[in-house]
């Protein structure tokens, strides 16, 4: 067996499918986004209303 060969047996042996993968770890990666996401948007939200406060003074 050459490096080659055994290069290409590694790569397949660490191959992940999604059944692979445990579903609390799905689990914990989408309230991660989600969290993300709300708290990215509330933030945007807070500049919008301060820029909106400061130009009515």
């Amino acid at each position: 067996m050459n490096i080659m060969e055994s290069r290409s047996t590694i790569n397949q042996s660490k191959k992940i499918d999604a059944k692979d993968i445990p579903k609390w770890k799905s689990y914990l990666k989408k309230i991660g986004i989600v969290g993300f996401l709300f708290f990215l948007i509330k933030g945007l939200i807070w500049l919008a209303v301060l820029f909106f406060i400061k130009e009515q003074l």
